[in-house]
């Protein structure tokens, strides 16, 4: 869990922070083309990172993790978690299912799931925690 969340926090938030540099040097440069679309970045398409590298890597833990993990505890909570993300993320990773997902705009539901993963970045931190709780046997500080 802790490879996911570190691996989809940090294409999410690099994602993010590229989309909103190119946002604002777009807005500072008026003589710059009014089609140049902040999910470019230096001939890199923002959304199809998101698409072709994000959302696999989390859709491939959800199913794995649901069958080595989820199923063997018979752990109904986190299995109907990890399907209702797999059922919401899924049409995001390619265009045509974007477009219905999103009412015809693929970049705002590709922006709703990238911002959605901006979440994960607290989970490292507390896996860290859980594994400090069951490992130290006095405190080292």
């Amino acid at each position: 869990a802790t490879v996911h969340s570190v691996a989809t926090s940090i294409i999410a938030v690099g994602i993010l922070v590229l989309y909103y540099t190119n946002q604002n040097e777009n807005s500072y440069n008026d003589n710059s083309s009014s089609s140049s679309s902040p999910w470019m970045y230096q001939g890199i398409n923002l959304l199809q990172i998101w698409q072709r590298v994000g959302l696999p890597i989390s859709l491939s833990y959800f199913v794995t993790d649901s069958y080595f993990y989820c199923l063997p505890r018979k752990d109904v909570l986190i299995f109907v978690h990890h399907c209702i993300m797999c059922f919401c993320h899924y049409p995001v990773s390619h265009s045509a299912g974007a477009i219905l997902a999103g009412a015809g705009d693929v970049e705002w539901v590709t922006w709703i799931s990238i911002v959605g993963y901006t979440s994960e970045v607290s989970t490292a931190m507390m896996n860290y925690r859980w594994y400090l709780i069951n490992t130290l046997e006095e405190n080292w500080i």
